[in-house]
């Protein structure tokens, strides 16, 4: 009997100290060690956009610069899907369209009956193009020659989605009046090559990899938006005039005229004031750890630009008080 009593102490002892070792899901969402350290996840995008790959980059430097903060970077959806897995205590971290997180934050548009307030913008990164892009012997010239073609319109859940709705609307068209394919950037790359779709929307920042992948093997062109479009999308939204420069495309003859969105990193409010402080300040602080080329578009002069300050999350409010940059 004492055998067994002390077999079973040491099986619970062990049992101890492997859960204490292990991961553990902590109180505030994120995912905790036994030696304090903060696993968090940050929602990105597809392996074909910024998010994925400036996702990796930050969450490297801010395990790196944030103490007992490990940040680990998954392929997401985009903006909806990412704000989604926020509420839904998936994600700590995610990059959403400065639009999207709006309409989640308000209620509307895409989030209409189901508004989120579950998170808290930590700030804006860099701009965020919505870009067209299409094989110049499609017989496409404008927007209105997408009618009845197969156009990808990004991968469900994604911010990109949104930006299709809201062009179509601008140019009064609407959904119906397409054949919309729900692909990723690289998905949408692959089927412009193989003839299965006709055209592609992509918001991300300029130049995009996918694009760039598919100009490398067929002759592109870019969707160039009527000044009419522009001004009305500008008026309503929260878009800004963005001109794609000829050159940005392999065999990109001509300026296209289009708008852009921001690109936004949101925080679960499950997180705590103190940790969001933290990673805000490693951002806007410690850019030169990053190595994505965006690194440049990174600035604390930028940093509240495409939302209302009201979004903000406590901790990343506290840094831009300390600023000088709100009250």
């Amino acid at each position: 009997m004492k055998k067994t009593f002390t077999v079973l102490l040491i099986i619970v002892a062990v049992a101890a100290f492997l859960t204490g070792c292990s991961k553990k899901s902590g109180s505030d969402g994120a995912v905790v060690s036994k030696g304090g350290t903060q696993y968090l996840n940050m929602a990105t995008g597809g392996t074909g956009g910024t998010y994925y790959a400036l996702g990796a980059d930050l969450a490297n430097m801010i395990s790196k610069a944030v103490e007992n903060t490990e940040v680990t970077a998954s392929v997401g959806n985009g903006s909806a899907s990412n704000i989604r897995e926020l509420n839904s205590g998936d994600a700590d971290l995610a990059f959403s369209q400065n639009d999207v997180a709006t309409y989640a934050y308000t209620g509307t548009e895409t989030f209409k009956g189901e508004k989120i307030t579950s998170f808290g913008v930590i700030g804006n990164l860099y701009p965020e193009v919505v870009q067209a892009a299409f094989c110049d012997n499609t017989g496409i010239s404008s927007i209105k020659d997408f009618k009845g073609r197969r156009i990808s319109v990004g991968a469900a859940g994604s911010g990109v989605y949104q930006s299709v709705v809201d062009f179509l609307d601008a140019s009064g068209m609407s959904l119906d009046d397409i054949q919309a394919q729900y692909l990723s950037f690289t998905e949408s790359a692959d089927a412009i090559k193989n003839g299965q779709i006709d055209a592609a929307f992509v918001t991300a920042a300029i130049p995009n990899p996918a694009i760039q992948d598919l100009a490398a093997t067929r002759n592109i062109e870019m969707l160039n938006l009527s000044d009419e479009a522009v001004k009305k999308l500008c008026a309503s939204k929260p878009y800004v005039e963005y001109t794609i420069k000829a050159g940005t495309y392999k065999g990109q003859d001509s300026d296209a005229k289009t708008v852009a969105v921001t690109a936004l990193l949101l925080a679960s409010d499950k997180l705590d004031e103190t940790t969001v402080y933290n990673i805000t300040k490693a951002i806007y602080e410690s850019t030169d750890m990053l190595s994505h080329d965006k690194k440049s578009d990174i600035s604390i002069k930028t940093a509240l630009d495409g939302f209302d300050k009201s979004m903000l999350h406590p901790g990343a409010a506290k840094y831009y008080r300390e600023k000088g940059l709100i009250k």
